[in-house]
């Protein structure tokens, strides 16, 4: 419950506020400031504000160290820019309630300018701390609120006095303390319980959101992996054209032939545009590249599963609160900064990036930063690019729905992926291509290495003209 005027009335008579001067002012978050005073009979003192919370209110405050809730935002926001350039610095010289109204205005003095600070606790989108001149005029505000008019340089209304027709009471008094450090006390509690609260619902949205990404690509691998699991039964149809070979006449469409299994008879299909034995190798390829497919797929589908089960771990443990609530409030917040900050990160930061045409190309300059790159940032349709006979980097160019990539795409990220590697500086080279979700990671093999399935191959002449032209779009080259 927040103060009722009565009780901003009490609290704002214990204050030494006239004379006092604003020496700093500290803003916690987007609702809770601290004003840092000082007079010539108490010294240096803090006055707290919070504004539009269920627990909004004007109050002294003793603490010594500045508790979790009371931390400085690391970034600075504009109000509080606005009270570093004209507030800091400037005296107190009057200080009024509002009588019957749930506002504290105070009346500054800068040199020779005249400042008006009101604080309104009210409820609800009304709640603001608004800076006037003397003509009213708003020169800023901590919320701006343009349906309600509060915006820079427009006219507060004034603030008239109410009649006390709900006959407000001030709750129960401790008298062996002032009422300040009664709120004090008594809000500081709810403020760390419900700032408590509040950061545990954040971190379980960030649990819950992260769980369900990975359930939704646990459950994609599955399907790829049941999709994959026949390859067994290409590898007996090819084993059995290779047993009856013989049998198969030229531009033949299919062939039926015996199962020495259990003496069924299975029909398989053939090009008629190709030779027998093209067609075998043609099974056994289809073969080789689904088993390649589904070994991936299966490999793929445990990194999930692992991922999925250490998320839960890792939060579950996150969320074991201890006997200590500040170094809970501590540990929470730094898990949710340190999400906001892995989101933020730009693809920049993990390789390099080009643009051709409307498609991104990732270019990853060494093991870690290919290693990173399939783990963090590229998917199952995305495409990658490698030089056959040199080791080097990987090329990523990143897939858009509905869009096929387009030669010269492929060109430039060819011409990138030689650049970045031992083939550097030699005027052709061959290549090979595939999608990401073809990739299988070496079991057991050095940091990033990957064997692809279903590759195609590329023979390039660099054309130093269109190599030119990429590395001068990046400025980090």
């Amino acid at each position: 419950m927040s103060l009722n005027w009565k009780e901003l009335d009490l609290i704002v008579s214990e204050l030494p506020l006239v004379n006092s001067r604003i020496q700093k002012v500290i803003q916690h978050d987007f609702h809770s400031l601290s004003w840092i005073m000082h007079s010539s009979s108490e010294k240096q003192w803090t006055l707290y504000t919070e504004i539009n919370t269920p627990y909004a209110r004007i109050q002294r405050t003793n603490k010594i160290s500045t508790p979790p809730q009371l931390e400085k935002t690391k970034k600075l926001q504009r109000f509080v820019q606005f009270c570093r350039a004209n507030i800091e610095g400037a005296k107190i010289i009057e200080s009024n309630c509002i009588k019957g109204d749930r506002v504290l205005k105070l009346k500054l003095k800068k040199k020779d300018t005249i400042l008006y600070i009101y604080f309104r606790l009210y409820s609800g989108p009304a709640a603001n701390i608004i800076v006037v001149d003397e003509n009213n005029k708003i020169l800023d505000l901590l919320y701006r609120r343009p349906n309600r008019g509060e915006v820079t340089n427009a006219i507060l209304p004034e603030i008239k006095e109410k009649d006390d027709n709900h006959k407000f009471k001030i709750r129960e008094r401790d008298l062996s303390i002032s009422f300040n450090q009664q709120i004090e006390n008594e809000y500081g509690q709810i403020s760390t319980d419900t700032t408590l609260e509040q950061l545990i619902k954040k971190v379980e949205t960030i649990r819950d959101n992260k769980l369900k990404k990975i359930e939704g690509s646990v459950t994609s691998l599955l399907k790829r992996v049941e999709k994959t699991k026949d390859f067994e039964q290409i590898k007996k149809q090819a084993d059995l054209l290779s047993a009856y070979l013989y049998q198969v006449k030229p531009h033949q469409d299919s062939v039926k032939l015996t199962s020495w299994e259990d003496n069924s008879e299975v029909t398989i299909k053939l090009d008629p545009k190709l030779s027998k034995e093209d067609n075998l190798n043609n099974y056994y390829d289809k073969y080789h590249k689904a088993k390649g497919s589904h070994a991936n797929a299966v490999e793929q589908y445990e990194i999930a599963i692992e991922e999925y089960n250490k998320t839960k771990e890792y939060y579950a443990k996150l969320l074991t609160l201890s006997e200590n609530e500040q170094k809970d409030i501590k540990k929470l917040k730094k898990a949710i900064e340190s999400n906001i900050s892995t989101q933020q990160k730009s693809v920049n930061e993990i390789g390099l990036s080009f643009t051709s045409g409307s498609f991104l190309i990732l270019v990853g300059r060494n093991a870690k930063e290919n290693d990173q790159l399939l783990r963090k940032k590229v998917k199952g349709n995305d495409y990658w690019l490698h030089t056959r006979d040199y080791s080097g980097g990987y090329v990523f160019i990143k897939f858009i729905r509905n869009k096929t990539v387009p030669l010269g795409v492929i060109l430039d990220a060819a011409h990138l992926a030689i650049f970045f590697s031992k083939a550097k500086g030699h005027q052709s080279c061959d290549l090979y291509y595939t999608q990401v979700k073809h990739l299988r990671r070496a079991k057991n093999g050095p940091l990033g290495l990957v064997l692809p399935t279903q590759e195609k191959n590329l023979h390039i002449k660099v054309d130093e003209k269109r190599l030119n032209r990429l590395l001068k779009g990046n400025d980090s080259i």
